[in-house]
């Protein structure tokens, strides 16, 4: 969602072009300056272009920063209040006993990070391991789930929806030093008890952007896009009309109020079957016990700081807004 947001308020700003036209101008230094080195034979003038290179990519993550932080300080200051459940469980046949140890000690650490954004643990669940005894060691568990509700909460956890896989040696056997145990991460809104009534859904949903065309259409009408995202269940829904704003944004706004009923409506069951019918394959990260390394696709941090210091999971989806703030610069300027 934050992609989308931030790629129609750019389209839809007029009072950042100079800030476009800097970004453009370090972008085509740097491009410039990745072909020279590509294209030098001698090994210290391509560390000299190394070095450049460098400078320009940290100035492009700087200016970008500051460019969306302007587009956002605009629409809002506060991240919503989000109700989540927070799911960690055994993946089938990946695993078995240690996996359900793998998931206690996921939940554990997870609870600090909650702590950690001062949000609030609105209930607890947990499904002891079905065929661990009273000599296994590790207390494995099949499924541990948190209601979790803070600001932001929702987005944030999102980024850890996936397979969490973890590497070290079996707690219960004295085989498999470098073993490879999986967990799977799982993450949704909780459905509010009292629905909201259409009024209120229209008065939290938040319209991202709203551009027109003229011409856009056979009869010369005006074309209208909208975008509007509903904070409370992190919905995202981009709507195309023609003619009239205050009648589209009706018929917008119609087509999120069915979006979210059609939500409210599933039944969640919130059992570990039913998670399992929903699994992302998405590897997020994998746990090296043996050497003492987190490994993540933009980095490499030592276990056991990461295990104990939250600031380095959140440094970490920080460096992944980065990374997507530059793809939405880049998809945006081929675009125009």
């Amino acid at each position: 969602m934050r992609r989308k947001k931030l790629f129609f308020l750019l389209k839809n700003s007029r009072t950042n072009a100079l800030e476009l036209k800097c970004l453009l101008l370090v972008i085509w230094i740097n491009n410039d300056l990745k072909s020279q080195k590509e294209n030098e034979k001698d090994a210290e003038i391509r560390e000299l272009f190394e070095e450049e290179i460098q400078k320009t990519e940290n100035e492009l993550a700087v200016n970008t920063k500051e460019l969306f932080s302007s587009l956002i300080s605009s629409e809002e200051t506060v991240d919503p209040l989000q109700t989540v459940i927070f799911s960690i469980h055994t993946v089938k046949q990946e695993g078995g006993l240690e996996s359900g140890i793998t998931v206690r000690q996921m939940a554990e650490f997870y609870e600090k990070f909650f702590e950690f954004y001062d949000w609030q643990i609105l209930s607890y669940k947990e499904v002891p391991y079905a065929s661990s005894n009273t000599k296994t060691q590790g207390d494995p568990m099949e499924l541990v789930q948190f209601c979790v509700q803070g600001e932001g909460a929702l987005d944030i956890l999102a980024k850890e929806k996936g397979i969490h896989q973890h590497k070290r040696q079996s707690f219960n056997t004295k085989i498999g030093i470098n073993l490879k145990f999986s967990v799977a991460v799982h993450c949704r809104p909780q459905i509010m008890k009292q629905r909201r009534s259409k009024d209120e859904i229209k008065t939290d949903l938040r319209f991202i952007s709203t551009r027109g065309i003229r011409g856009g259409n056979a009869d010369g009408g005006v074309r209208i896009r909208l975008n509007i995202h509903d904070p409370v269940y992190g919905l995202h829904l981009t709507y195309d009309g023609v003619g009239n704003k205050q009648q589209n944004m009706k018929e917008a706004v119609d087509l999120m109020t069915k979006k979210i009923r059609k939500l409210e409506e599933r039944d969640f069951l919130n059992t570990k079957a039913e998670l399992e019918g929903d699994i992302s394959q998405k590897m997020i990260r994998t746990y090296d016990h043996t050497t003492n390394k987190v490994i993540s696709s933009n980095s490499t941090v030592p276990l056991s700081d990461f295990m104990s210091d939250m600031e380095l999971l959140n440094k970490i989806h920080e460096e992944q807004k980065e990374k997507e703030d530059k793809e939405i610069i880049f998809d945006f300027l081929s675009s125009i």
